[in-house]
């Protein structure tokens, strides 16, 4: 065995750099100058290269695909007057055809009962024709999405927005701003589709929205981009979607004024009956969360485990969360509300207890 490990070790890089330095800046030397004189002599392709952010061999299979990619980009140049299944069809194609480059391959490895084309228009759409998955298989979907759309995807059209850039610029280093855009000779989808997939929509616009914080949630950045696009139908659709042409109508909706006193608790406690028995060893102070169940709230611990329920009580509103914190009383059989003052440390400075198994 010994004889063994010394082998290995004078086979090891830090061995022989110990030993043939020397050696080892010929070599470098050799291959650096071997790049430039018989790999790849071309400098408009070393850069091209080198703009892809991938290693050589996967680079040149990139700068390959990419004009069949460059033209895909180019036929969406009418995105914004699809339907929505024109727009899905639209990405889809580009998610294959990017697909089809083995940095950027969807995982054939899919959630049971679907295909990759029906999680992401359900993820694209969600009010669309793909059926929700049950509460079981939404977590494997959402994995999904973000691996191979979020990441995978949304990398390749970086890649190759890059080789555009490097295509106008004639090889020069300089930066691409809305500006200087309508350089690269692609319409303004090409720069909102990796907002699309991190925001899980169709639209530029609702995607905008929801990026500068201007709504919520898809639905309420949907109903507004729907305005924005009666405002705007005699543009030309692809200048629907630009950015300058976006950000200066989102600029003229009303701001959110200061928001109002918020509600309080009408009682400072609340009967509830335990759903669970109490060992005399558990905590009998429980933090709890409110789950509203029609005329019944549900009280559970932040790990989701139903602890009590009881009436829903009078003058009660879901944002008293954002003021205090609701506790289970386990001997008094009572939830207690504390609200938490600005200049007091948040809940997680509460005592907060472990969720443990209990019985019942």
């Amino acid at each position: 065995m010994e004889a063994k490990l010394v082998d290995i070790w004078r086979r090891c890089y830090a061995h022989y750099a110990s030993q043939h330095e020397a050696t080892l800046g010929k070599w470098f030397r050799h291959r650096g100058q071997a790049l430039t004189t018989r790999i790849y002599p071309d400098a408009d392709q070393r850069r091209q290269l080198y703009r892809s952010g991938l290693p050589p061999r996967l680079g040149d299979q990139l700068a390959r695909l990419y004009p069949q990619v460059r033209q895909c980009l180019i036929a969406g140049a009418d995105y914004a007057e699809r339907d929505a299944d024109g727009q899905f069809d639209f990405v889809e194609g580009l998610v294959k055809l990017l697909g089809s480059h083995p940095r950027f391959a969807i995982a054939t490895k899919l959630p049971k009962g679907a295909t990759w084309q029906q999680i992401l228009r359900w993820w694209l759409d969600p009010t669309g024709p793909v059926p929700k998955p049950g509460a079981k298989k939404v977590s494997d979907w959402y994995d999904y999405v973000s691996t191979n759309f979020g990441y995978r995807f949304a990398w390749g059209i970086g890649c190759t927005l890059a080789l555009a850039t490097n295509e106008a610029h004639a090889g020069e280093l300089r930066p691409t701003t809305l500006d200087s855009w309508d350089e690269l000779g692609l319409p303004w989808i090409a720069l909102w589709l990796k907002e699309l997939m991190v925001w899980g929509t169709l639209d530029p616009v609702a995607a905008y929205l929801l990026g500068r914080g201007r709504a919520g949630i898809r639905s309420d950045a949907l109903a507004l981009s729907a305005q924005y696009f009666a405002a705007h139908h005699t543009v030309d659709p692809n200048e629907q979607l630009s950015p300058k042409t976006i950000r200066a109508w989102a600029d003229t909706l009303p701001k959110t004024g200061t928001p109002g006193p918020r509600p309080k608790p009408s009682k400072p406690s609340f009967k509830a009956k335990l759903e669970r028995s109490f060992p005399k060893k558990a905590p009998r102070r429980w933090r709890v969360l409110p789950t509203e169940r029609g005329d019944t709230i549900q009280w559970v611990d932040p790990a989701g485990y139903l602890l009590a329920s009881g009436e829903r009580p009078p003058n009660w509103a879901a944002s008293f969360l954002d003021d205090g914190d609701f506790f289970l009383e386990v001997d008094s059989g009572t939830v207690v509300y504390r609200a938490v003052s600005l200049n007091h440390k948040p809940m997680t400075a509460a005592p907060i207890c472990r969720t443990v198994p209990l019985t019942g």
